[in-house]
């Protein structure tokens, strides 16, 4: 059976006046990169991971590949719909988007610990924006793992390895 994976890569584009004036267009752009995933790669046992991404198509193509590697995926765009499903359904992971509306990533983070200090999911941040001020600080407080957009199907991968492995 013939296996595909999409990832999104999200860039930021800037294009400045060549004389020089401080003129300056940002542009968010998204390219799909088709990717093949061996069987060996698939895990034994299918952990239960929530996605919150408020990026309808990156959102999709994470959970494509999270379906392809063998998890129980449930996905959203937003942060509170997600803490509703979290007193519904325990999940082993939550990957969480640093930068969303109504309540970013690190607040979600910090929910979720004030709600479940011991015994919750474990946490992943993942975005392409994590080079503000804040968001360092952020990273730095939680103490959680970011994995940087765009990555490759690998890098997710061992992310979710090392993520899940830990207690």
């Amino acid at each position: 059976m013939p296996s595909l994976n999409v990832v999104v890569q999200t860039a930021l584009l800037n294009v400045y006046d060549p004389l020089g004036s401080s003129v300056s267009v940002a542009l968010s752009l998204h390219r799909l990169v088709v990717m093949a995933v061996s069987a060996s790669s698939i895990p034994r046992s299918a952990s239960r991971v929530l996605l919150v991404d408020d990026d309808d198509r990156v959102r999709e193509a994470i959970v494509m590949i999270l379906e392809r590697l063998g998890y129980a995926v449930r996905a959203t765009g937003n942060g509170f719909e997600a803490l509703r499903w979290l007193e519904e359904v325990p999940f082993d992971l939550l990957i969480l988007d640093l930068r969303m509306p109504e309540i970013d990533g690190p607040t979600l983070h910090g929910e979720v610990l004030a709600r479940w200090p011991t015994g919750g999911p474990r946490v992943l941040f993942c975005s392409g924006f994590a080079e503000t001020a804040y968001y360092e600080s952020a990273l730095k407080a939680h103490d959680v793992p970011l994995l940087l957009k765009p990555f490759t199907i690998d890098e997710l991968e061992g992310a979710l390895d090392r993520v899940l492995a830990t207690a």
